[in-house]
């Protein structure tokens, strides 16, 4: 692993996309993490920090040995029609990303044994710590920054009283 690459802050993006919903969660190494959930055109927008042992449980399901190998090249396109439910994976791997699209379940269904962790784990993920954060701000898709930055926030108890 380059020098570089030892110190790229990013580890995992999973991104979920129904006729309902659409989830996605962008996950630093540190354990930091930017979550969106969509949900009849409502935005909500939250962020925090994986403790050490939730992180340990995400590292287990990305080096789950079935993902690690798996390429975009072994998912099938389903023949005929197509139910939105589309997945995003995309693992920083050391070098490169892994980079997973699959386009409806039943491209998803030979990977289950190693999609559908992540997948639960994306889902539950709203029921760990976080805090909310404005939609208007900082929404964005999950999107890693075109140039890393990291903005330091004050915790919501350290919110200044209103001015009266």
């Amino acid at each position: 692993m380059t020098p570089a690459a030892a110190n790229y802050p990013y580890l995992l993006h999973l991104e979920t996309m129904n006729f309902d919903d659409q989830v996605c969660v962008l996950l630093r190494r540190d354990g930091q993490f930017h979550l969106e959930v969509e949900k009849r055109n409502r935005t909500r927008v939250f962020e925090d920090a994986l403790s050490e042992a939730k992180m340990q449980e995400v590292q287990t399901l990305i080096n789950d040995p079935t993902l690690r190998q798996l390429t975009e090249k072994q998912i099938v396109a389903p023949t005929g029609a197509i139910m939105l439910d589309e997945l995003h994976v995309d693992i920083f791997r050391g070098d490169h990303w892994q980079d997973l699209f699959f386009v409806d379940d039943s491209s998803r269904q030979p990977f289950e044994h190693s999609i559908a962790p992540l997948v639960r784990w994306l889902r539950a993920l709203p029921k760990e710590p976080h805090r909310e954060i404005s939609e208007d701000m900082e929404k964005n898709d999950c999107q890693l920054p075109k140039k890393i930055v990291l903005r330091l926030r004050k915790p919501a108890s350290d919110k200044a009283a209103p001015n009266r």
